[in-house]
């Protein structure tokens, strides 16, 4: 009985350890793809990577307002104190949202329009903004997740949990060149980690 007991004990650290390095390669993907498509990342010790994720983009309409009827344009609706980019005489003009409000092109497209921030002209490249932290941190049960904060006008979010749970989690950002080296370690250290080079999109 002892023998049998020993053996299912390993097989249930065996199963946890497996669900662990899917976990991991799950949340360095992820952290690839979000490093990748955002803006400005740096390590906040080993527990958070601050980044500015892109909200959405657009060509803004007649009378400087952005359409929001593009495909696939907007991960999330705009909202007070994203930063808004615009791309006009060969460079970024950047304003911060005061707030946002719907509105609509001179076509009858449906838009939104940024308070706080000088409207774009026509045929402008836009690009929305936000600030956001992924974390590692402890839920109630001890346990680690990876989970999604962003930035409001005033402060952030609660924190959305992502993937998980881990027996431990840590994570890493070096960058260099033009992208960086991202790290994602677990229980065991440097023998359950898991590396993904990433080069960003250009923006």
């Amino acid at each position: 009985a002892a023998a049998g007991g020993a053996a299912g004990r390993a097989r249930a650290r065996g199963a946890e350890a497996r669900a662990e390095a899917r976990h991991l390669e799950t949340a360095a993907d992820l952290l690839a793809r979000e490093l990748r498509e955002g803006v400005g990342a740096m390590a906040l010790g080993d527990t958070a990577i601050a980044l500015a994720r892109v909200v959405g983009s657009a060509v803004a309409c007649e009378g400087g307002a952005v359409p929001l009827d593009a495909p696939g344009a907007w991960a999330a609706t705009p909202r007070a104190g994203d930063e808004w980019r615009t791309w006009q005489s060969g460079g970024w003009q950047v304003g911060t949202a005061s707030g946002v409000q719907l509105d609509r092109c001179a076509d009858g497209r449906p838009a939104w329009r940024a308070d706080g921030v000088p409207p774009p002209s026509p045929d402008a490249v836009v690009l929305v903004l936000r600030r956001a932290r992924w974390v590692a941190y402890r839920d109630a049960d001890e346990r680690w997740q990876l989970g999604l904060r962003e930035g409001r006008a005033v402060g952030w979010d609660a924190v959305q949990p992502a993937i998980g749970p881990f027996a431990h989690l840590r994570l890493a950002w070096e960058p260099h060149d033009s992208g960086g080296t991202l790290r994602v370690s677990g229980a065991s250290g440097a023998a359950a980690a898991v590396r993904r080079l990433v080069h960003p999109r250009n923006h």
